[in-house]
């Protein structure tokens, strides 16, 4: 019998990181044809708000995995509250751009 629950959590987590991945190549590809240094594209919004979504997806994935303890599942809850607070914070006021 599949487990749909740990399918869900699973793709998740992993399409939180295949958002963030995305995200860095398009900041690095950004970065060559604007001629800036890819740390400077890190104070972007457009680096802040994909990096977020791909965090809290990647966090909300793991609290999700019924294999966690109850601390792992504690902590990562914590962080993926705290990556969707930046989201927001990001969304309503912005970030400074270079």
């Amino acid at each position: 019998m599949i487990d749909w629950w740990l399918v869900g959590s699973a793709s998740l987590w992993i399409t939180g990181l295949a958002v963030l991945l995305s995200a860095l190549s398009y900041q690095n590809w950004l970065a060559h044809e604007t001629g800036t240094r890819l740390r400077d594209r890190f104070v972007t919004r457009s680096w802040g708000v994909p990096y977020s979504v791909g965090m809290t997806m990647f966090c909300t994935g793991l609290a999700a995995a019924r294999e966690a303890a109850w601390w792992e599942r504690a902590i990562w809850t914590a962080l993926a509250l705290f990556f969707a607070w930046q989201l927001i914070r990001h969304c309503r006021q912005g970030v400074p751009t270079r």
